[in-house]
């Protein structure tokens, strides 16, 4: 299959869907590299690469939020999605650091790598 092909596949995905295979191709990419070398590594880079919560619905809340559209009851899931995903995100984040040290490679570059944070970003680490 040309990546042509596969990019043309890849219209009808779903957001979390396309969010996934990038995940995933990213992961690839480093086994390809050879820069996995452990089980401890790979299961830090499971929770790097896990969905973050609901997308389709969040980028929907959001959508209705600016358009200030959203009910009180939407609202409120809006916030428990939010929070989820900021959740999901820590978590990230500490996997990331984990990473990081158990590669003797700064927090900053594996981000970018992994995450795709823009080069020159600035990180406050603790």
């Amino acid at each position: 299959m040309s990546t042509a092909q596969i990019l043309e596949e890849t219209k009808t995905f779903t957001l979390s869907e396309l969010e996934s295979l990038e995940r995933s191709l990213r992961l690839q990419r480093l086994q390809r590299a050879g820069t996995i070398a452990s089980p401890e590594e790979t299961q830090l880079l499971k929770r790097i690469n896990a969905p973050m919560p609901q997308t389709e619905r969040f980028v929907e809340l959001r959508q209705k939020l600016q358009d200030e559209a959203l009910s009180e009851d939407e609202r409120d899931e809006l916030i428990r999605i939010s929070d989820a995903r900021e959740e999901a995100n820590a978590l990230r984040v500490e996997a990331v650091m984990e990473l990081a040290n158990l590669q003797g490679r700064p927090f900053a570059q594996l981000w970018h790598q992994m995450v795709g944070a823009p080069q020159g970003a600035r990180f406050l680490v603790p």
